[in-house]
């Protein structure tokens, strides 16, 4: 097997590289303030459904339509870039891009995913993209990848599919019917094809992996707002077809 060199991903605005007083990874913000129960926040439209087989947003792509608001840049913000994010939604699910970002990326091997449009206003209103990542139907060899207990990496699970790292509670008169995560991590993930963007099955250092090809085009294209570290405990591989 070929072994693989993956980057940890994470939004950091440009503005990191000023001496501005502190600024977080977050560079927009709802302007309608929307209470955090209100079935139209954002983070409750990506929760698990029964239309989607209790599965949230980023185990499964929905097929019914998510409607984003508009969102505005923050009052540190020189300029926008073409990676954002923002508190309200987990970094988990996805991330904003540019219309640029968007084009850029259909030139490499995603999981599924599905784009949203949005609004965000910066001196004037911008088009941007919500880019949601699934993990459900991902190019791994389950068979081959390690997995184990959280608690005891020792102890090794056996893993066929993505579903099996999931476990189903039932609704209760508090809440909704939906599928969780079990208590596994990952050690080794055996690609059958060489993704460029990995969203983590598990409980792993990421959320998202990018590959070593997507972050050096990433680099020399200038594209905005992104970090990468190197990720060294974490094994990837593709598999060997011969």
């Amino acid at each position: 097997m070929k072994k693989l060199t993956y980057y940890q991903f994470r939004t950091k605005p440009q503005e990191h590289s000023s001496p501005k007083a502190k600024i977080g990874n977050t560079k927009l913000y709802n302007t309608k303030r929307i209470s955090y129960d209100a079935e139209e926040y954002i983070t409750n439209q990506l929760l698990a459904r029964e239309e989607n087989e209790h599965f949230n947003a980023k185990q499964k792509i929905p097929s019914y339509p998510i409607n984003f608001y508009d969102f505005s840049a923050k009052d540190y913000t020189n300029d926008l870039d073409d990676f954002m994010h923002t508190v309200e939604i987990n970094p988990s699910f996805g991330f904003f891009v540019s219309q640029q970002t968007k084009d850029f990326l259909s030139k490499f091997i995603l999981p599924n995913h599905a784009y949203y449009p949005v609004k965000v206003h910066f001196l004037k209103e911008h088009d941007y993209f919500f880019l949601l990542l699934a993990k459900d139907d991902q190019p791994i060899n389950y068979n081959k990848s390690i997995f184990s207990n959280w608690l005891d990496t020792k102890s090794i699970i056996t893993v066929s599919s993505y579903h099996d790292l999931l476990e189903f509670k039932p609704s209760t008169e508090t809440s909704k019917a939906f599928y969780r995560k079990k208590d596994i991590e990952e050690q080794k993930i055996v690609f059958n094809k060489a993704p460029d963007i990995y969203s983590v099955v598990t409980s792993a250092g990421a959320f998202l992996y990018f590959s070593e090809q997507l972050k050096t085009a990433i680099l020399e294209a200038g594209l905005t707002g992104c970090d990468f570290v190197l990720e060294e405990k974490l094994d990837f591989y593709l598999e060997d077809k011969n």
